[in-house]
This record gives structure tokens, C-alpha cells and sequence, in this order.
């Protein structure tokens, strides 16, 4: 098969599936695992112990899954949002009717609004004009 890289925090979720796995419920674990040709890739690992009637192990059913490229995919949605929340620029996302699904932190402090507060409503009548800064002259 391949040979599994564990950290500290997966050594901590592999102990508590571990002990999860004793009470003879199912259990789940997301790691990553070199492949024979070397690639790393995420594994989510689903199984259960199946007991005899006195409670010493029978057998295993379980499933390795392949979710490395969900994995990719949530790295790079976490990366986005970094990069809206971080950018000085007022950001906002709207549906198809002009309800208000995303507003990044620059444009609520641009426009006073707390965080979420304009989520849900109409951007046309939700947001006020930018306020006008007085002239230095």
C-alpha cells in the first residue's frame, strides 16, 4: 500500500479514532499517505470493527478514499478567501435579484456596516453612498 505521514495533531486523531474504534462504532480519519510512486496524497479511512457476541474483534469492514483533489480545492477556497478579506478594496457579491451574498471586510468599514449585516438585503437600496472625506485644501 503506501506509508502514512502523521503529525502531531493526526497522531491525536488517530488516538481518539482508536479509542472511538473500542466502542465498536464506526469511525472516520482524513490523513495523507505516500503512494508506491512516491506522491502524497489524503485518504479519508472509514471503518468498523465487527465483534464476536463476546466482544473480541471478528473482522474489519472499511473504505479508503481517495480526497486529495477536495483537498486541493478547499486549500485553494481558504487561499480566496484570505486574499478578499485582506484586500483594501470594497468587495461585494450578489445573487441574480441583487441579494446581497458577500461583503468582504473593506467595504463594510467603508460603508460603518458590522460584519454580515448587509448579507441578505438589496444592494441597491442597502448601501449608501461613500461618505465624502472634507477637502485638505
Amino acid at each position: 500500500m503506501g506509508r502514512t505521514l502523521a503529525s502531531r495533531r493526526s497522531g491525536a486523531r488517530l488516538g481518539s479514532s482508536k479509542r472511538r474504534n473500542c466502542t465498536g462504532r464506526p469511525f472516520s480519519i482524513e490523513y495523507r499517505m505516500i503512494r508506491g510512486d512516491g506522491a502524497v496524497i489524503w485518504i479519508q479511512d472509514s471503518m468498523l470493527i465487527l465483534r464476536e457476541s463476546g466482544g473480541r474483534p471478528a473482522s474489519v469492514q472499511g473504505l479508503m478514499h481517495d480526497i486529495t483533489e477536495r483537498k486541493k480545492a478547499e486549500e485553494t477556497l481558504q487561499m480566496h478567501s484570505h486574499v478578499l478579506e485582506s484586500m483594501g478594496e470594497g468587495v461585494v457579491l450578489t445573487d441574480e435579484e441583487g441579494i446581497i451574498m458577500f461583503t468582504n471586510a473593506a467595504l463594510d468599514k467603508t460603508f460603518g456596516y458590522e460584519r454580515g449585516e448587509l448579507t441578505g438585503k438589496m444592494s441597491t437600496s442597502s448601501m449608501p453612498a461613500p461618505r465624502k472625506k472634507a477637502n485638505s485644501a
